[in-house]
């Protein structure tokens, strides 16, 4: 069914043009739930987090860091997906985008509330030398391997494996002679790579210190001279740390300008500012669109050593404009009446008049499209990686697939069932659902669906991120990672709430009216 816009010539020259009233909504409710968000979150957050550290000594600290950037990679994609949905509706002059307008804008001016609450990811980088990092290529070993590192590695291995040692000897008597062990394996393994006639290639610079972290880290010095390319070129914490800060000055400064634009033509009823915003959001999106790749491969790929995709993008994505699309939804089917609401209606403003049907079925289709195009690029990455079947690619997919006991890929953790829970409710049941006309009409059926939809995009997030390391010692990293999403969903929606309030939920401008008379013959 084609989409509203203003091209639609359904206006009767004998009817007297509708106006959009003033309404400002009332946001005590979401202040609400934002705030219960923000205690009950970050509690299980920081309960479940101590706790952990009290069975995990060595890494617990790098789960901390690991649930927050969920809930960072989660909630950024709101603002960062307002921006695109608000140049893209601009674009098409499509009736969804005209209703959630001030619903996107308010999420926009929230970005700057998100790169401060970004700044803990960047002091993990640099916290323990990066050891407790959610990225691997922080880590000091991918650097340079000072003595305490080298013993740190030696004893690791050793322990492991004085504890398969079943001889009469006493335990200090089996750790030793592990050392021993561990520390001839090394130096034969440097030796073997000499003997081997391995020389690296023409981008090597330093032999030893590659052939050094092959030995220690056990695995082939052609990986270990890649690594530490992707380290030394580009995946590095001061770099990193650099992009983090173009991005947002990107991403604001298109905020910026839209929203300059945006004011003159919802407020002002500037031609010139409409005529703005369809010019800047053209470019505007190349930009935006070559920002978010960057960003989706820093935050979310880099986080596994060996795995790349080029789909990846496309499913963060399409994942971040359905969290935005249902989160805009959810928030104003909440706070306004349309048709069909048959909840009280105090304190919310009254579109029973002007958000016809139409509009709502135009939403409700969207939210089908970006379902139906993350199930599409979420396939494709499977099969180009199953098809291709590399050792480097494949670990991705057997530390979230498989549920047995594998010392090569982490272990078996009941990754799988939350694969199928994707395809379940991330596709399968929102497909089904959002082909019936009456679920899209109901708003109380959308906000069913939109609250389904932003906790499986929730449980998205967690599966990209959280599977990257082995959690051998409890189970808590899950209550952590869905913790830390809601806590910071919480410290963003209060600041969403602030911004929300300081416009009428609804343009007035010639794009409000549009909605107001639509459909009149």
């Amino acid at each position: 069914m084609a989409t509203a816009t203003h091209t639609d010539a359904h206006a009767d020259k004998n009817h007297t043009p509708a106006t959009v009233p003033d309404a400002y909504v009332d946001v005590k409710k979401l202040n609400f739930i934002f705030l219960a968000m923000l205690i009950l979150g970050f509690g299980t957050y920081l309960i479940c987090g101590v706790i952990n550290l009290g069975t995990d000594k060595e890494y617990g600290l790098r789960e901390f860091f690991i649930a927050y950037q969920c809930g960072f990679v989660y909630w950024i994609g709101i603002p960062f997906g307002s921006l695109g949905l608000s140049m893209i509706g601009y674009l098409t002059q499509a009736s969804w985008g005209i209703v959630l307008r001030r619903v996107f804008q308010a999420s926009m001016r929230c970005i700057p509330v998100m790169f401060v609450l970004g700044l803990p990811i960047l002091a993990g980088l640099y916290i323990e030398k990066g050891n407790q990092s959610p990225f691997w290529w922080s880590a000091a070993v991918y650097n340079n391997l000072d003595d305490a590192e080298k013993s740190q590695i030696v004893e690791k291995r050793a322990i492991a494996l004085a504890a398969d040692d079943t001889s009469d000897s006493t335990a200090e008597q089996k750790l030793e002679k592990a050392r021993n062990t561990v520390q001839k394996n090394i130096e034969q393994d440097r030796a073997k790579y000499a003997f081997a006639g391995w020389k690296g290639s023409e981008r090597t610079q330093n032999l030893d210190e590659i052939t050094e972290l092959a030995a220690y880290k056990m695995y082939p010095p052609q990986a270990a001279e890649e690594d530490l390319h992707k380290v030394h070129d580009f995946l590095n914490a001061n770099f990193f740390t650099f992009r983090y800060f173009v991005y947002f000055a990107i991403l604001l400064g298109l905020s910026k300008l839209l929203s300059t634009q945006a004011k003159k033509s919802d407020d002002d009823n500037d031609p010139k500012g409409k005529a703005g915003t369809h010019n800047m959001s053209g470019p505007g999106l190349v930009l935006y669109v070559l920002t978010l790749s960057v960003f989706a491969t820093d935050f979310c790929m880099s986080i596994e050593p060996t795995w790349a995709s080029s789909m990846f993008p496309v499913i963060f994505g399409m994942n971040m404009f359905l969290c935005t699309l249902t989160f805009s939804t959810l928030v104003f089917y909440t706070l306004v009446r349309v048709p069909g609401d048959t909840a009280a209606a105090a304190n919310r403003p009254d579109f029973t008049g002007i958000i016809k049907d139409k509009f709502r079925i135009d939403i409700g289709t969207l939210t089908l499209g970006f379902c139906m195009l993350w199930a599409y690029g979420s396939f494709c990455q499977f099969m180009l990686i199953w098809s291709g079947n590399l050792p480097e690619e494949i670990t991705y997919y057997l530390k979230r697939g498989s549920n047995q006991e594998d010392s090569a890929v982490g272990t078996g953790s009941g990754w799988i069932y939350l694969t199928y829970m994707l395809m379940l409710f991330h596709w399968l049941i929102p497909f089904i659902t959002l082909l019936i006309r009456e679920v899209k009409t109901s708003p109380r059926g959308m906000k069913i669906v939109t609250t389904g939809l932003l906790l499986i995009c929730m449980c998205d997030v967690v599966w990209w991120i959280v599977p990257a390391y082995p959690h051998t010692n409890s189970w808590l990293h899950v209550p952590m990672a869905f913790g830390a999403i809601f806590g910071l969903g919480g410290l963003f929606g209060l600041a969403f709430s602030r911004e929300l309030v300081k416009n009428n939920i609804l343009v007035q401008s010639d794009d409000g009216k549009f909605l107001a008379n639509w459909g009149h013959h």
